[in-house]
């Protein structure tokens, strides 16, 4: 994530339609889940008030003190919304990962964590070391190459093909000769079933 509110930022689907590529950015995310949230509790308790009204036969726009009340809601709804959004930063709600952080820094860190925990520690060192192996990417590549090559267009975004690839050269010459080594590999074993 580049940007600590996921709506604001600018790496959008494009194979999605405009107005839903805002929603499409929160993918079930807490985000998604908070702003869903916020809109459901204020029209519930929006029916709660006037539920309450019209059991008391209370008219708000007959009462003197409605351009008041209104004034001092709308004055502490302000200052709320500015109170949370400087605790969510105090607090560092949904913050930054540091962009130079890997999947491998982020493996590393959560087995810093456990450090008590020398069975499973040594386990997971073990999985990483077996996953950042040649031999598991070559294995992994000939068990899902046909999946891989029926969705490596829809994976694949006019700004990731414009990007660097990992070798220096333009994403795509890169993407180019991965697909063609894809298409060369072998058919691998028949798993029955």
């Amino acid at each position: 994530r580049e940007t600590r509110w996921l709506v604001d930022s600018d790496a959008v689907d494009e194979s999605i339609a405009p107005k839903f590529r805002a929603i499409d950015n929160l993918c079930f995310s807490s985000q998604y889940y908070f702003v869903t949230a916020m809109p459901s509790w204020g029209i519930l308790l929006f029916v709660f008030g006037i539920t309450i009204q019209i059991r008391n036969q209370y008219n708000m726009f007959a009462d003197p003190l409605m351009p008041l009340v209104v004034t001092i809601m709308l004055v502490m709804c302000w200052f709320w919304t500015r109170a949370f959004r400087v605790l969510g930063r105090k607090a560092r709600v949904w913050r930054l990962k540091g962009l130079e952080g890997t999947v491998d820094d982020e493996v590393a860190e959560r087995l810093a964590v456990g450090a008590g925990r020398s069975e499973d520690l040594e386990a997971e060192r073990l999985e990483l070391q077996a996953m950042n192996s040649e031999r598991f990417r070559h294995k992994f590549l000939e068990r899902n190459r046909p999946w891989i090559l029926q969705h490596l267009t829809e994976l694949l975004t006019p700004r990731t093909l414009a990007m660097p690839g990992p070798d220096g050269r333009p994403n795509i010459d890169y993407i180019r000769d991965v697909y063609a080594d894809l298409l060369t590999m072998g058919e691998g074993k028949r798993r029955l079933g």
